[in-house]
């Protein structure tokens, strides 16, 4: 679990948004180590979209400012994967189950899509794309290399006697 934190003095914010890692318990109670000292700082402005990987192990974080990626290690500290993605206001974006990551800007009028894994990030061939007059994205979670398997299932739906071992 991560909650990006806004740290204030008081009713004045004092700096950017920080991310507080939570554990969840089996009964569903939370623990965390996340301290002002250990959180990272978030450096792409105010936010506007947050997004774990499917794998559960990289958090985009979107913001009026750009786009940036985060390790996820448990309820431990996350850490920052080098440099930001984008510096342009994303409004939103997901994950695909390949490990890229598209995001969208309405005032740019652009889709940004990368290659992202714990190592570092780099732009698709041909990114960004213009989409202008674009409001929403939405991505299909299917892998790329199980589409073999997808045409099998669809040959054996569509096939008059379907094999009864399958």
């Amino acid at each position: 679990l991560v909650i990006p934190i806004y740290p204030s003095n008081g009713s004045e914010p004092a700096g950017p948004f920080q991310l507080a890692t939570y554990t969840v318990g089996e009964d569903g109670s939370l623990s965390t180590a996340s301290t002002p000292e250990n959180m990272p700082k978030v450096s792409v402005g105010d936010l506007t979209d947050l997004a774990i990987s499917p794998a559960g192990n990289l958090m985009a974080v979107a913001g009026n400012k750009g786009l940036e990626v985060f390790r996820v290690q448990g309820g431990s500290p996350l850490s920052t994967l080098p440099g930001v993605l984008v510096r342009q206001e994303i409004d939103q974006m997901f994950w695909d189950r390949d490990g890229h990551l598209f995001a969208i800007s309405q005032s740019a009028g652009k889709l940004w899509v990368f290659n992202v894994d714990q190592d570092g990030w780099t732009p698709a061939p041909g990114s960004p794309y213009a989409v202008s007059g674009a409001q929403n994205i939405a991505v299909q979670p299917v892998r790329s290399h199980s589409n073999n398997e997808l045409l099998r299932s669809a040959e054996r739906a569509d096939s008059p006697h379907p094999d009864p071992a399958s």
